[in-house]
């Protein structure tokens, strides 16, 4: 995972977050990688590039409180609902209107929260 390929944006509840993105080529789905305690994107290397090889878009965020990502003091700001609404957020300044989650540990259950009210 090459570091020109690193961002950062500020969500709408004001967190910033470190992801790593490769747009999908034509036709491919994007693929949003979650990870868990205690990683970091990174983590998720080998699978970026698999599935990059094949054409398919990869948004792999560092998680609320993890690697670049702002790293909240308030217990509160971790609720599943509005770090689900942070990804959307940075899906939404992607122009990324759908993507398939995959996750392991803590943040899996982002992925059957659905989206936020």
């Amino acid at each position: 995972m090459e570091s020109a390929a690193f961002r950062r944006s500020r969500t709408s509840r004001g967190v910033i977050f470190a992801y790593f993105y490769v747009p999908a080529s034509q036709g491919r789905q994007t693929l949003l990688f979650l990870h868990g305690f205690p990683a970091f994107a990174r983590i998720w290397h080998k699978q970026a590039a698999f599935f990059r090889e094949r054409g398919y878009g990869v948004l792999i965020p560092d998680m609320l409180g993890y690697g670049g990502t702002d790293k909240p003091t308030d217990p509160a700001a971790y609720v599943g609902t509005k770090v689900a609404r942070d990804l959307i957020d940075i899906m939404d300044s992607l122009g990324v209107q759908k993507a398939v989650a995959v996750g392991h540990d803590w943040y899996v259950a982002l992925e059957i929260c659905g989206q936020p009210p």
